[in-house]
């Protein structure tokens, strides 16, 4: 991987836009989202479907941008300093490309999801703020703030800090499908490890890379950009915490009514 040159990450990226859509049309074929409470319709079924199998493409997605991460983390180092700024290493300069194809595929897969397949399957769902605005917003900040760092404006070696929260992904979309399958047997275990294992790759990590963002914006070759992706690291940080604070809300309201189903 380190020997693919930019001149031709174009093709790759295109090779992986592909890959993201093929494994999300095999896991349409293979997945059989189960109808639990008996209360989903054919439409909704359908639609489940093919929910499963992007929470299947984001497993797969986050596996490889981690294991980018880990990798630069273990063999470089995650050098936050002023003299690694505009340093592109191959697979990491790669895997932050990679990541903007994934965003693009995940957006228009929401806007088909919402717009064109519901409707075909007369399947109505709410808008919500916190899980599409948030959603929007999140991957338009994303696509804009990548796209500055793997045009040549610094920030490969930070992007691979920021990847490393894609650790808890995984874990993130196996609790949605348990959940959605009913399966209670080990929920607990899991939800407990992806609060533990989201804390951990996405609040101090990223208080760190803000500390060390701030004392090189001088160093950057636009402020402007500097502290536009200061911006939006702060950004980052905030929605997570605003996650982190909901996960820890539902369970301790999880911990409330077993006591009382005790008492």
């Amino acid at each position: 991987m380190d020997s693919i040159k930019q001149d031709d990450h174009l093709r790759y990226f295109v090779i992986y836009g592909a890959l993201l859509v093929i494994t999300h049309s095999v896991s349409h074929l293979l997945v059989h989202p189960s109808n639990v409470d008996g209360k989903l319709t054919n439409g909704q079924l359908a639609v489940n479907r093919h929910r499963y199998s992007n929470k299947i493409v984001g497993i797969l997605h986050a596996c490889f941008l981690s294991f980018a991460a880990i990798r630069c983390g273990l063999t470089r180092g995650f050098d936050l300093q002023a003299e690694e700024i505009l340093a592109t290493p191959p697979l990491e300069h790669f895997a932050v490309g990679c990541m903007m194809v994934y965003l693009v595929y995940d957006t228009i897969y929401f806007y088909w999801r919402f717009y064109i397949l519901q409707p075909s399957l007369g399947v109505k769902e709410k808008w919500n703020a916190a899980e599409h605005t948030g959603a929007l917003v999140h991957h338009y900040l994303g696509l804009l703030s990548w796209g500055f760092i793997y045009s040549g404006t610094g920030g490969v070696y930070w992007a691979q800090y920021i990847h490393l929260a894609e650790i808890s992904t995984p874990i993130l979309n196996l609790r949605w499908i348990m959940m959605k399958e009913g399966v209670r047997d080990g929920i607990k275990v899991v939800s407990v490890v992806f609060l533990v294992v989201f804390f951990l790759t996405r609040i101090p990590t990223t208080v760190v890379l803000l500390y060390h963002m701030w004392r090189s914006v001088d160093k950057w070759p636009s402020k402007t950009i500097a502290y536009f992706q200061f911006i939006v690291t702060f950004s980052f940080l905030v929605v997570n915490l605003i996650w982190f604070s909901g996960g820890i809300k539902m369970a301790i309201r999880a911990m409330s009514r077993k006591s009382k189903k005790k008492e």
